[in-house]
C-alpha cells in the first residue's frame, strides 16, 4: 500500500515429520525457496525409521533457519506440542512434511497482514497426488473481517469452497495459542481431528482474519495415509470424538455456530459409516448407530449439504436403524 512501512515479520513454520523420506525433501526445500526470507522452520522428527530424519539434517546443515529436533515416537500431537515450545517468530504456520509450499506463499502473507494488521490469514490451496499432479485446485474466497464468529465459522463450514477446520490452509499470530498463560496444546487422544479441536480454542483469541484467493499451499492425496486410506482403520474411531469436542467446545463458545458443529459432526459420522459398511465392519458400524439420529434435520435441510451426501446420509440413517 502506498505510503505504509511494511513490517518484515517473521514466521514460524512448525513441519511434524515421521517416515516420510519420498517427500520431506520437496516440502523442505519449497520452504528454503521462498521469495520471502525472515522465516524459521521447526521440524520435529517423530522418531522416523527411514531416512527422513537424516534428510531432516541435512537441510539443518545448509539453512540455520531450519531447526531440526529428533524425539521418540509419540504421535502428531506431541510433536506438535514440541513444536510449540520452540517457536521464535509473531506467525505460525503448519505445514505437512508430505506437502509443499507456493515460492511466493510466505510474501503474499505477509502483505495480506500488513495490508489488514488481520490475526489469522486463510490461504487457498490445491490437491496433488502422489506424483505432483495437480487434481484439483481450491483458491478459496474472499474474507476481511473483524468478527470472531465469522472467523471460526471458516473451520467448521464444509465444501469446496470452505477452509475446513484443519491447520495447513491458516497462518496464526503466535499471541492467539496462549490460554491462561499456557500454550494450548493438541490432545493426543485424537488420532484424526486433533486439528479441528485445537483451532476451536487459538482462534477464539482472533479478533480479524483476511484471506490471499491464491493455491499457495499443495495438499497431497496419499493412499497409504489414515485418513485418506479407503480401508478401515481403528484410529478413523477417534474423529468421532474429536468431533464431539468440537461441538462441545462450540455451543460453550461460539453458540451461534451451533448448526455448523452439527453438520460437520454429521458430515464426519456418515463418512466414517459407510467406511465401516463397505468393510462390512458391521459390529462397530452398530456401536455408533446411535448416533445416527443426532442432527439428522439440520444436516438433510442444510443448503451446504450436496443431494449425494444427503441421500447417502439417508441410506445409512436406515442401515443403522436395522443393526
Amino acid at each position: 500500500m502506498a505510503g505504509t512501512t511494511m513490517n518484515n515479520i517473521r514466521f514460524s513454520l512448525i513441519v511434524p515429520v515421521y517416515n516420510v523420506e519420498e517427500y520431506i525433501d520437496k516440502c523442505l526445500k519449497s520452504i528454503h525457496n521462498q521469495s520471502y526470507g525472515n522465516w524459521e522452520a521447526i521440524v520435529v522428527d517423530d522418531g522416523s525409521t527411514d531416512s527422513s530424519s537424516v534428510i531432516c539434517d541435512k537441510w539443518a546443515d545448509t539453512d540455520k533457519r531450519f531447526k531440526v529436533y529428533h524425539k521418540e515416537n509419540e504421535g502428531v500431537c506431541e510433536t506438535r506440542n514440541a513444536a510449540l515450545s520452540e517457536i521464535k517468530g509473531e506467525y505460525i504456520g503448519f505445514i505437512d512434511a508430505d506437502d509443499f509450499l507456493a515460492y511466493d506463499a510466505l510474501e503474499l502473507i505477509n502483505n495480506a497482514i500488513n495490508e489488514t494488521k488481520s490475526d489469522v490469514v486463510f490461504i487457498g490451496h490445491n490437491r496433488v497426488d502422489e506424483s505432483d499432479q495437480i487434481k484439483e485446485v481450491r483458491p478459496g474466497k474472499e474474507i476481511i473481517t473483524n468478527n470472531r464468529n465469522d472467523i471460526v465459522k471458516q473451520s467448521l463450514l464444509i465444501g469446496k469452497e470452505s477452509y475446513l477446520g484443519v491447520l495447513w490452509n491458516k497462518f496464526i499470530k503466535a499471541s492467539c495459542i496462549y490460554q491462561n498463560g499456557e500454550t494450548i496444546k493438541f490432545d493426543k487422544k485424537y488420532a484424526i481431528g486433533e486439528d479441528q479441536v485445537w483451532l476451536l480454542n487459538a482462534l477464539n483469541n482472533a479478533e480479524n482474519a483476511v484471506s490471499v484467493k491464491k493455491d499457495l499451499y499443495s495438499y497431497r492425496l496419499r493412499n497409504s495415509s489414515v485418513v485418506h486410506s479407503k480401508e478401515w482403520n481403528s484410529k478413523k474411531m477417534s474423529e468421532i470424538y474429536a468431533r464431539e469436542k468440537m461441538v462441545e467446545l462450540t455451543e460453550n463458545l461460539y453458540p451461534e455456530l451451533n448448526k455448523y458443529a452439527h453438520i460437520k459432526y454429521r458430515n464426519c459420522l456418515h463418512s466414517i459409516s459407510f467406511n465401516l459398511l463397505k468393510a462390512r465392519s458391521f459390529k462397530v458400524l452398530k456401536e455408533i448407530s446411535p448416533y445416527s439420529k443426532l442432527y439428522f434435520k439440520e444436516y438433510f435441510t442444510s443448503d451446504s449439504v450436496g443431494i449425494k451426501n444427503k441421500l447417502m446420509a439417508l441410506f445409512m440413517q436406515m442401515i443403522c436403524s436395522v443393526l
